[in-house]
């Protein structure tokens, strides 16, 4: 049993390596979608914000998932200036976490 101990702790050390790395990119992703909302291109905002809905459940960060889908929500309204002002808390640690 010690052994599957082992095997279950690597395999939850590896999960937290993914997740922090997640997160540290996150800041990057923020800002590419900041950039593409400033220039109006909503297309390539929806898009970004799809794989990031996508991507942060997978990894379990629900309240980044939700943020997305409602920045997507904002632009599919073009309600760019509030798009912006959401998609500007994407890195919160309310959002975040502790992850």
């Amino acid at each position: 049993m010690g052994g599957s101990e082992s095997a279950s702790t690597e395999v939850e050390r590896g999960f937290c390596e993914l997740l922090e790395g997640f997160v540290h990119r996150l800041r990057a992703r923020r800002d590419a979608i900041l950039i593409v909302l400033h220039r109006g291109d909503t297309a390539a905002a929806l898009r970004l914000l799809h794989q990031l809905e996508g991507s942060s459940a997978m990894y379990g960060l629900d309240s980044v998932s939700r943020r997305a889908k409602e920045i997507s929500s904002s632009v599919s309204r073009y309600d760019l200036r509030s798009a912006v002002a959401l998609a500007s808390s994407l890195c919160d640690v309310e959002l975040v976490g502790s992850a």
